[in-house]
């Protein structure tokens, strides 16, 4: 699904958070007014839902639409945080289009950097899922995701990447 991403500096209003089931796994989908200020895949199990879950579903249809309608173009608001390398990884992972991967070694060479410090941005990423730090991977393999090599999070990563090449063939 192409995200088309605002990035704003502040967000004002309400505080909501969901705890979206997708087919990946659950993610907690946080947002202030009309910003999404953060997004997280949480481990299996039981989620307590939170008490600042208002239960307007309406307004998280575009991140919970990705499953349905991949092909379907959804503008966002999303909240401008971290370094300015962290945001140039960010706007670079933007432009990694869906169902494609890109080595951490080639998006560094784009980004007249170093790998390891592409995958240390990956990994600080705020909102998986929309800005698709999935689609990055290693020359050996599919690399690592959140942090980790295997476990929850690298299932997730391989849900996300088989996902996105059911649409491309």
């Amino acid at each position: 699904m192409p995200f088309i991403v605002h990035w704003v500096s502040e967000c004002q209003g309400v505080e909501n958070i969901r705890i979206l089931q997708t087919p990946a796994g659950k993610l907690s989908v946080q947002r202030c007014g009309e910003v999404i200020c953060s997004m997280d895949w949480l481990p299996s199990g039981p989620v307590m839902v939170s008490s600042l879950d208002n239960g307007n579903k309406q307004s998280f249809d575009p991140v919970e639409n990705y499953w349905r309608e991949p092909n379907a173009i959804v503008e966002l608001k999303l909240l401008r945080r971290g370094s300015p390398f962290l945001q140039t990884v960010q706007d670079a992972l933007l432009r990694i289009p869906f169902g494609t991967t890109l080595t951490y070694k080639d998006l560094a060479k784009i980004l007249d950097s170093a790998p390891r410090a592409v995958g240390g941005a990956c990994r600080r990423n705020d909102y998986p899922l929309i800005v698709p730090c999935h689609r990055v991977v290693s020359v050996s393999g599919p690399g690592g995701y959140s942090g980790q090599t295997q476990g929850e999070s690298m299932a997730i990563k391989l849900q996300l990447l088989a996902f996105e090449a059911s649409f491309n063939q």
